[in-house]
């Protein structure tokens, strides 16, 4: 009976031993993705790696990212038009009763249906946008967000100056996961501040404009 009981302690003992935690399954789903997309894998060398719980819906990131895109186009395009308006009304005035040129006016009338077009486009994303952004919100525990720093080669065999800095976003079992660059979260991040201050979509436009430095010569 000793005999038998010692043997179960000691099985009952590299079995707990065996099991990783959930710091060491991190570590290990994180560096087998980064150094999926190394060119240069043997040359991956952790710096920091930093682990928190996560309730928001990872899903909605890159569709808020992309639709942020679009508004920043759209409001481009805003911008531009206004600005031709303005350009074609100075040049009307200025010619008086000589502006009989039905080009100028031809031109006002494309420069103003161009921009009810985008304005109707630029409505169209900030509703998705916002539509998305609760989805991400939803306050439930999800999975885990993965801070983490590394060295490696870059394609051209040389170790960049600044470390690389990622995002990663992985389900509760730590099984899968997805990173992003700590720049295009800190973007990301700049989205969502602009929504949660801005009451409305004029508000949200202005945000953007200011957050992002979109002028009518910027195009995206």
């Amino acid at each position: 009976m000793n005999k038998l009981h010692l043997l179960f302690c000691t099985t009952a003992l590299i079995m707990t031993s065996c099991t990783l935690s959930n710091e060491e399954k991190a570590v290990l789903l994180v560096e087998k993705t980064v150094k999926s997309s190394l060119e240069y894998p043997d040359s991956y060398e952790a710096i920091s790696i930093r682990m928190d719980s996560m309730f928001i819906d990872a899903t909605a990131i890159e569709p808020i990212l992309v639709i942020s895109e679009e508004i920043k186009h759209f409001i481009s395009c805003v911008n531009r038009c206004e600005r031709d308006i303005d350009l074609i009304e100075l040049e009307i005035e200025t010619l008086g009763e000589f502006c009989d040129n039905d080009e100028i006016f031809s031109k006002k009338e494309k420069a103003t249906y161009d921009l009810e077009k985008y304005n109707r486009e630029l409505s169209r994303t900030l509703d998705a946008l916002k539509a998305n952004v609760n989805k991400y919100c939803i306050g439930t525990f999800t999975g885990w967000i993965v801070s983490h720093r590394y060295n490696a080669l870059n394609q051209y065999g040389i170790t960049p100056i600044i470390p690389h800095e990622y995002k990663f976003f992985c389900n509760k079992e730590i099984t899968s996961c997805w990173g992003m660059s700590v720049w295009k979260y800190v973007d990301f991040q700049t989205i969502l501040d602009i929504i949660d201050k801005s009451k409305t979509d004029n508000d949200i436009i202005k945000n953007f404009k200011a957050e992002f430095f979109i002028s009518p010569y910027q195009s995206y």
